[in-house]
C-alpha cells in the first residue's frame, strides 16, 4: 500500500519544479535575446567600432565645415539671425578629426563677392580662447566644434535685410603660428526675410 507523500516532500517537489521551470524560462529568454533581428527578419548590423585615433602630436592641416541647412530666428522677429556651423580639423592622411588650439575666423559675403578685390563682408566672427573651448563637441563624425555665429553680434547692420544669397568663408589659425588652414570649396547660405522687401540690403562692394 503506497503512502501519500508528506506535506514536506510535496512542498520540496513543488519548489524544485518551479525552480526548473524558471530556469528553463530564463534559458529560453536568453536564447531569444541573442537572436535580435530587424523588423524584416534580417540580423542586426554589428556594433560600430571606435574610429582610428589620431597619433599624439599630430597637427591639423585641413578643415571641413558642415553649416546647418537653415539659419535660426532666435528672437522671433521673422529674420534669421543665427548660423550654426560644425567645424572639423584633420591631420591628413589620418581619417579622424582632432581638437587643436587656435582661432576660427569666419566671414559672410554676398554671393559672388568673395574673390573681388576690396570686397567687404556682411559679417565677421573670430572664435578663439575660452569661447572656442566651449564649442568643443564630439559628434557622429568625431571630435569637432559646434560654433554659433550670430548676426546680432557679427554684422554691423544686424539681421534685418531682404532674402539674399551669401557665401561663408572660414580659416583656422593655429596657435603656434603655422600657416592658416582653409576648407576646400565654398558654402552657400540664404539669409534675410521677405518681411524686409521694402528695406535696403547690406551693401555689396
Amino acid at each position: 500500500m503506497s503512502r501519500e507523500p508528506s506535506g514536506e516532500l510535496v512542498s520540496r517537489w513543488r519548489t524544485g519544479h518551479r525552480a526548473v521551470l524558471i530556469a528553463g524560462l530564463l534559458a529560453c529568454t536568453g536564447c531569444q535575446t541573442e537572436r535580435v533581428s530587424t523588423s524584416d527578419g534580417r540580423p542586426m548590423p554589428p556594433k560600430p567600432r571606435d574610429p582610428p585615433r589620431v597619433p599624439s602630436g599630430a597637427q591639423a592641416n585641413a578643415v571641413a565645415l558642415l553649416p546647418a541647412a537653415k539659419p535660426q530666428d532666435t528672437n522671433g522677429n521673422g529674420f534669421p539671425d543665427l548660423l550654426l556651423v560644425d567645424a572639423y580639423l584633420f591631420s591628413e592622411p589620418h581619417p579622424s578629426p582632432l581638437h587643436e588650439q587656435g582661432s576660427f575666423v569666419f566671414a559672410l559675403y554676398h554671393e559672388g563677392q568673395v574673390d573681388r578685390e576690396n570686397a567687404e563682408p556682411i559679417a565677421e566672427w573670430r572664435v578663439e580662447g575660452p569661447a572656442l573651448e566651449r564649442c568643443r563637441a564630439v559628434t557622429l563624425w568625431g571630435r569637432g566644434y559646434s560654433i554659433p555665429l550670430s548676426l546680432l553680434d557679427g554684422s554691423p547692420g544686424g539681421e534685418k535685410f531682404p532674402v539674399i544669397a551669401t557665401t561663408l568663408t572660414c580659416r583656422f589659425e593655429p596657435v603656434d603660428g603655422r600657416e592658416p588652414i582653409e576648407p576646400r570649396g565654398v558654402y552657400s547660405i540664404q539669409l534675410g526675410s521677405q518681411l524686409a522687401s521694402g528695406s535696403s540690403s547690406p551693401r555689396a562692394r
